[in-house]
């Protein structure tokens, strides 16, 4: 469940982007939907028979074949400098391939984009606890996340929420480096991204280091960031989160970073 959370998110996310300028519709559904042979082949599912259908539509600006044959690259965005990674389709795809789905994208310019998912139907299993969820660690610290991506800062601060962490959410570095002056000693960790506009995770942290240097830190990043000489030089250690990460590796990560800055 957690990580279908996560795709939804990564969809509704790019499907807002895609509508930013001109408004527009989003639509989300869901059915019990067959699936025939060819369409079946197509998306390389098991078979043909009864598949979970998730729809995820868009009004937005669309996309030309050049670019939808490519969007589930890792690393590949139509967005601007800054505003995104790339890495949030290949997430998608990864997570609808490894619970035995497939995905069929149909997108014309200027008239939106369909997202349609099939999924094998596992019956039974109606009123079964999360025990993915149930299993993760979890704690009461505070938290400050920092992503300018705002569907990956909500997902990861919503994750956080659920395992019992108070969490503050930041897309712009420089209103968390402004939070953190004015209150250092209010967060126990920081989460980061790598790769954002006006501060980089590295450099955000390095001039959180000076205030508080045994904070703990997890950055965020599809590479693993050149430690900035303020931090090696410092006692801060962070942890590097590969992007992209599930929501386990992430409550694991925050965890394991706080642990391990408590020990003597």
């Amino acid at each position: 469940p957690t990580q279908f959370h996560q795709v939804m998110m990564n969809l509704c996310t790019n499907a807002g982007y895609a509508m930013r300028e001109g408004g527009g519709v989003l639509e989300v559904g869901l059915s019990r939907d067959p699936v025939d042979p060819a369409l079946a082949e197509r998306l390389s599912l098991e078979g043909p028979g009864e598949y979970l259908h998730v729809m995820v539509s868009d009004t937005g600006t669309g996309m030309d074949k050049e670019t939808l044959d490519r969007i589930f690259e890792p690393f590949f965005t139509t967005k601007a400098d800054g505003e995104g990674t790339g890495l949030g389709l290949a997430t998608v795809h990864g997570i609808v391939r490894s619970h035995g789905g497939g995905i069929n994208v149909y997108s014309e310019l200027g008239m939106g984009t369909t997202f349609n998912i099939y999924l094998p139907i596992a019956e039974g299993t109606e009123g079964a606890e999360d025990d993915e969820l149930l299993a993760m660690p979890t704690g009461t610290e505070h938290i400050m996340v920092v992503d300018d991506e705002p569907g990956v800062a909500t997902m990861a601060s919503e994750t956080l929420r659920v395992l019992g962490y108070t969490v503050d959410e930041f897309t712009d570095s420089r209103d968390a480096l402004r939070a953190f002056r004015d209150d250092p000693a209010r967060y126990d960790a920081i989460v980061t991204d790598q790769t954002m506009p006006h501060f980089t995770g590295t450099q955000l942290l390095a001039s959180m280091s000076f205030i508080r240097p045994e904070l703990p830190v997890v950055i965020s990043s599809g590479f693993q960031p050149r430690v900035e000489s303020s931090l090696a030089g410092g006692s801060l250690s962070p942890h590097f989160l590969s992007k992209p990460y599930t929501i386990d590796e992430l409550a694991r990560m925050v965890r394991h970073a706080i642990d391990e800055a408590a020990r003597p």
